[in-house]
């Protein structure tokens, strides 16, 4: 069995089927291939396969990813800071958004039996880019293990900004691990914020340490 396509209006698709799910991707299909192997007597458990599928510019509503990172806290020293006071002010809009918008998505999958193994999803946005992979289980649930990268343009911002250098590491980037996982009733985005967390008390505390020396004896602080 062989597929392939493009064109689709996914809100379309979603329409014509009756359905109206909270997670949805409002985007066009530019390419998609289907093909698959299977026994006609157990169908769903016999398929073997892959299915590829490119989207184009859109939007995912009720995906919040940006949101779920940049408005958590973390502890540094003790102290409870929102990730969200590194921003600059311009992309302080997308802290409280509860969508996602994406330049292009990109899928690779494996079809075994009623499992899907995502052996590749990629999307870019104008202000991250997320790669990732992870399984659709025979019940329909989702888990993605991803790498979430702030876009450059955004981390140059941070790093021009009074405190956001604290959270970018030694290349000037933002990379974080971050987990997706759906079900029929619930969504759960957890990033690892942990790297970020002591990052940004080792600058601080350099930084303190610093501005003492600088007091002791000026621009010995910059030695440190």
């Amino acid at each position: 069995m062989n597929f392939t396509g493009g064109g689709f209006s996914i809100p379309k698709i979603m329409e014509y089927l009756g359905k109206a799910p909270k997670v949805a991707v409002n985007s066009t299909v530019e390419s998609l291939e289907f093909k698959a192997n299977l026994n006609k007597t157990n169908p769903k458990e016999s398929m073997k396969g892959n299915f590829n599928l490119s989207l184009g510019k859109g939007e995912i509503t009720g995906l919040p990813i940006f949101k779920e990172i940049f408005g958590r806290s973390i502890s540094v020293g003790g102290v409870e800071m929102s990730l969200a006071q590194f921003l600059p002010e311009q992309y302080q809009k997308y802290v409280t958004s509860e969508n996602t918008a994406f330049d292009k998505i990109s899928l690779k999958t494996g079809l075994i039996g009623e499992r899907v193994e995502i052996g590749e999803i990629k999307l870019v946005s104008p202000i991250f880019n997320l790669d990732g992979k992870g399984e659709i289980s025979k019940d329909k649930s989702i888990f993605l293990k991803n790498q979430f990268t702030l876009a450059k343009e955004v981390s140059q911002s941070l790093a021009g900004s009074k405190d956001g250098k604290y959270v970018l590491d030694e290349n000037g980037q933002f990379i974080i691990g971050l987990d997706i996982k759906k079900t029929a009733s619930d969504l759960k985005i957890t990033p690892d914020l942990s790297a970020i967390a002591k990052r940004a008390a080792a600058s601080l505390l350099k930084d303190k340490v610093g501005k003492q020396l600088d007091k002791v004896a000026p621009g010995l602080g910059n030695a440190v």
